[in-house]
């Protein structure tokens, strides 16, 4: 029989994480149970660890990107399936349950939140995705964002020009080529060291120290 273990924050502000069991979670409607083969840190969850903030009850798990391997699926999933492999956004603190977190062995995640990933790609390569596109779609798709046309294999041009400052971060190089695919000109900053994996992605790249070029105007 499986058994679960999770790294726990025990209360506000505390440090380290207590590494100990976890219940085993039969996935709901519309979610899928995944034994994690690759988690990744974000900002936001030590933010949350230090500050004390967003978390209602103790002890928790956090950690929003995992990558792993379906093992069940519960009632009305039809995308995905049993032996897939997937990355999944995981959102417990606005879940309020740590079913939905990444930092344990298995991790419950909605459908909607959750990706296949191509065979050639590592789970500690898709891994850092999840998170970073949920907040690159939510800046460039949502209506009271900017509101762009959803992204295509062949999209026409739009006519329109994109400026992405910090092209390669995770976040940033993620809404580098959502942009592009959805018909804009991208425009970026980045530092001589990270100029040419972000003309790789597409965008027209300037020194983030030198003064901006006419086509920025």
């Amino acid at each position: 029989m499986h058994q679960n273990r999770a790294a726990w924050i025990v209360a506000v502000k505390a440090k380290p994480f207590r590494v100990d069991t976890a219940p085993m979670y039969k996935p709901g409607r519309g979610e899928v149970l995944i034994p994690n083969h690759a988690v990744a840190v974000n900002p936001v969850d030590w933010k949350i660890q230090e500050s004390g903030r967003y978390l209602n009850s103790y002890p928790f798990i956090l950690g929003r990107d995992a990558a792993g391997i379906i093992e069940d699926v519960g009632e009305g999933v039809v995308r995905l399936h049993k032996g897939q492999r997937v990355i999944a956004h995981l959102h417990s603190p606005n879940s309020g349950n740590y079913a939905h977190a990444a930092y344990q062995f298995y991790s419950l995640a909605i459908e909607g939140l959750t990706a296949s990933i191509p065979a050639d790609i590592s789970f500690e390569q898709a891994v850092v995705l999840p998170l970073a596109i949920s907040t690159a779609t939510a800046g460039l798709y949502l209506p009271e964002y900017l509101g762009l046309p959803l992204p295509s294999l062949n999209p026409g041009s739009s006519g329109k020009t994109l400026l992405i400052w910090g092209g390669a971060s995770s976040v940033g190089a993620t809404a580098i080529q959502l942009a592009i695919a959805s018909g804009l000109q991208v425009i970026d900053t980045a530092s001589s060291s990270n100029s040419g994996f972000v003309t790789s992605l597409g965008a027209e790249v300037f020194d983030r120290q030198s003064i901006l070029p006419h086509s920025i105007a």
